[in-house]
C-alpha cells in the first residue's frame, strides 16, 4: 500500500449549487439572537437563600450574592476575549441542526466552518458571519450563537461513508486526534475507519466561496464526503478512491 497522500481540494461556492440555502436565509433576514430566559428556566439556576421560608423557626443566613437577581449576573467579559481562530463549544447554528461536539474555525473575512468531532468533518460554513456569546450568567448560561450566510451543510450522519455511497460509518470508528495550529491556520486531524484525515479551511478573497484543503491517506476502498447540501434532499458526494 502507498504511503503517499491523496491531496484533495474542495471549493464551495455560494455562485454554484447552494442558492436554495442562500434564498432560505435571505427569506429570514429577522436578526437572530439568544432565546429569552424564562422566569421558570431562571429559577431553576439562581439561589433563592434571600427568599424565607415563613414556617422555618429561624431565617436563612445568606451571602450577599444570593440576593442579587438575574441583572447582576450579566456580564460581557467572555464576549470581549480574543478567542483565537477556534473555538471548541456547543454552538448554536439557526435553522440548521448541529452536534453538540463542534470547533468554530474562523478561516477570516467573516468565514466561519463547523468541525463535527464526532462525524469528522466540517458540516456547516458561513460567509460574512461572526460568532456571537451572551452575557448572561457571566456568558456562560447560552450557547453562542453562528450568525451569516449559510454556505453550506451536511448532517453530521451523511459526511463520511465507505465503499457504497449509502454504506455510513460508524461513528465508534472515527477518532479525533487533536487541532494544530500553525500561525492563524487551524488544522483538524482525524482518523476515518483507519484512514487519517487532515483537514483545514483556508482564507479566500472572493466573497461567498468557502476553501477547504485535505489530505486523506492511503486506503483500500473508496471513502465517500459529503460536502453539501443543496436542497432539503439532495445531497453532493466526493468520492475519495485512491492510494491502492
Amino acid at each position: 500500500m502507498s504511503t503517499s497522500l491523496l491531496r484533495l481540494f474542495l471549493v464551495l461556492s455560494l455562485a454554484l449549487a447552494f442558492m436554495p440555502l442562500a434564498s432560505r436565509a435571505d427569506e429570514a433576514k429577522v436578526e437572530p439572537s439568544a432565546p429569552p430566559l424564562s422566569e421558570e428556566y431562571l429559577e431553576k439556576w439562581t439561589p433563592g437563600g434571600n427568599r424565607n421560608d415563613p414556617g422555618l423557626p429561624y431565617p436563612h443566613v445568606t451571602a450577599p450574592f444570593q440576593a442579587e437577581d438575574d441583572d447582576d449576573w450579566r456580564d460581557g467579559r467572555w464576549q470581549l476575549t480574543q478567542k483565537g481562530p477556534a473555538v471548541a463549544h456547543s454552538i448554536l447554528l439557526p435553522d440548521y441542526e448541529v452536534g453538540p461536539k463542534v470547533t468554530a474555525v474562523d478561516a477570516g473575512g467573516g468565514t466561519w466552518l463547523l468541525y463535527d468531532l464526532e462525524a469528522g468533518s466540517f458540516v456547516a460554513a458561513v460567509t460574512g458571519g461572526e460568532l456571537r456569546t451572551d452575557e448572561a450568567r457571566f456568558g456562560m448560561l447560552n450557547r453562542p450563537l453562528l450568525v451569516g450566510d449559510v454556505a453550506f451543510y451536511v448532517p453530521a450522519e451523511r459526511a463520511w461513508r465507505k465503499t457504497l455511497a449509502d454504506a455510513a460509518i460508524d461513528r465508534a470508528s472515527i477518532d479525533h486526534q487533536g487541532r494544530y495550529l500553525n500561525d492563524e491556520r487551524v488544522l483538524l486531524a482525524t482518523t476515518v475507519d483507519g484512514v487519517e484525515v487532515l483537514e483545514s479551511p483556508l482564507p479566500c478573497d472572493a466573497a461567498g466561496v468557502v476553501v477547504r484543503e485535505m489530505e486523506v491517506g492511503a486506503h483500500d476502498a473508496p471513502l465517500w464526503l459529503s460536502i453539501a447540501t443543496a436542497d432539503e434532499a439532495e445531497v453532493l458526494d466526493e468520492i475519495i478512491d485512491g492510494g491502492r
